[in-house]
């Protein structure tokens, strides 16, 4: 990977996390979550002027439906885990997802990993696990599994980090049939229609006081969401693209 993929990719991740940071502090986060999103959608609509022209080839409609929806319900578990959990804790684990991307890519896709690469994928995952942990011991090695059957949080955490890896399975492919640019526009269209009606049917008298309590967060984490995967899928217009856009939504 060339120094300025990996920079691009740092860079994303930066900006995702700092974007989840104001999700935690929003007062209703689902409330947040739907509100960014459309500020996002909003802001990636002129790119249909030039990603329009490339057209939807037939081939990709089943990638680009299939991850608008799989995003939808992400959106829901990260935000409902943001409720109550830590982000010191839930993001760790919702990102802990290039174990699943791994273990996917390589039964799915029969994509061949690096040994190194592996190594990498599982000090994230085990990074992941031992937050979780108190204390090193024996007796503290097992929590984090218990935390998954007892604690809510942890397991909507765990189920974020396992959506991420399903769309980042579904991009890798998606962006190689269709231009990532119109490819990313319309998959958040999608994922935003299929989550407004859980919002509206459990948050709609929360979303107006959001907006009042929050604007200025929500503004600059829905000019985040788009750019936090903009630079990596545009630099890279072929097939690196996809590796590149896939790591950057699981970093």
């Amino acid at each position: 990977m060339s120094p300025l993929a990996l920079g691009l990719i740092l860079l994303s991740a930066s900006l995702h996390a700092t974007r989840d940071l104001f999700t935690k502090r929003s007062c209703d986060k689902q409330a947040f979550s739907w509100w960014y999103h459309v500020v996002g959608l909003v802001i990636m609509l002129p790119s249909l002027v030039w990603t329009a022209r490339s057209g939807m080839l037939e081939d990709g409609w089943p990638y680009v439906v299939a991850s608008g929806l799989v995003h939808a319900v992400c959106f829901y578990t990260l935000a409902e885990a943001y409720r109550d959990g830590d982000l010191s804790l839930v993001y760790p684990i919702s990102r802990s997802s290039p174990l699943f991307v791994l273990l996917w890519a390589g039964l799915i896709w029969r994509e061949s990993i690096t040994p190194l690469g592996v190594l990498g994928v599982l000090l994230v995952a085990f990074g992941g696990y031992v937050l979780q942990m108190r204390r090193l011991s024996l007796n503290h090695l097992w929590a984090p599994l218990r935390a998954l059957v007892r604690d809510r949080t942890i397991r909507l955490a765990w189920a974020t980090a396992l959506l991420v890896a399903t769309y980042s399975l579904i991009d890798d492919r998606g962006v190689s049939l269709v231009s990532p640019m119109l490819y990313l526009v319309v998959y958040g269209a999608i994922g935003l229609a299929a989550y407004t009606p859980v919002v509206l049917w459990r948050h709609r008298g929360h979303l107006k006081d959001e907006w009042r309590s929050n604007w200025c967060s929500i503004l600059a984490a829905g000019a985040i969401s788009p750019s936090d995967i903009f630079w990596p899928s545009w630099r890279f217009e072929s097939r690196p693209s996809a590796t590149c856009l896939r790591f950057a939504r699981s970093a």
